[in-house]
């Protein structure tokens, strides 16, 4: 169980960390993509915004270094949540027409309840990183626990997190394929 725990932990720490990275590089599009959701005063929206890609960096990051890992677990539900509610609420208006502003690896898609049932399975898995101490590839466990540093990294450890990486950069390239292909696509005119 602890290997699953550090994949799924690897697996929603660069979900979170690409989520965060690209909002980044387009913060004025993501203001824009909350704007759209209609739910907040427009004086509080930027404030959002970079309190969100704050957590989402910081959420990211400590799960793939395992740092205090249970409690940003909790941090990962709330905002889960959060986007879950934002979207349910667009979808009860009707309107399906914008983007979710996901970003990273998730993507970005129109609004739709495919997005919420996926935020539910994301958010069981963040639950499972919560309930399930697991010592392997966590940092905290090594500075607070004393745990050896051979027992937190040892082969099999080191394995799931070569394995989790080599996934998530096939995943990454086929997503490259298929925007590539809808590029050539649209130049095609088919």
């Amino acid at each position: 169980m602890d290997f699953l725990i550090l994949f799924i932990r690897i697996i929603l720490g660069f979900l979170f960390l690409s989520a965060g990275w690209s909002k980044i590089k387009e913060v004025n599009q993501h203001i824009g993509i909350v704007k759209e959701y209609k739910i907040l005063p427009d004086k509080y929206i930027k404030k959002l915004v970079l309190l969100e890609i704050t957590l989402e960096i910081v959420v990211g990051a400590f799960l793939l270094l395992g740092l205090f890992h249970q409690y940003i677990a909790v941090i990962a539900i709330l905002l889960l949540c959060m986007y879950s509610i934002a979207i349910s609420i667009n979808l009860f208006r009707g309107r399906t027409n914008i983007s979710c502003g996901c970003g990273g690896m998730a993507g970005n898609h129109q609004l739709s309840w495919k997005l919420v049932l996926r935020n539910l399975c994301l958010i069981i898995t963040c639950f499972m990183v919560y309930k399930i101490d697991c010592s392997l590839g966590s940092l905290s466990s090594f500075m607070f626990s004393k745990t050896p540093l051979y027992t937190i990294y040892s082969f099999e450890s080191i394995f799931t997190i070569i394995f989790s990486f080599a996934l998530i950069t096939v995943y990454a390239l086929f997503q490259q394929v298929i925007k590539l292909k809808q590029i050539v696509t649209n130049l095609s005119g088919k």
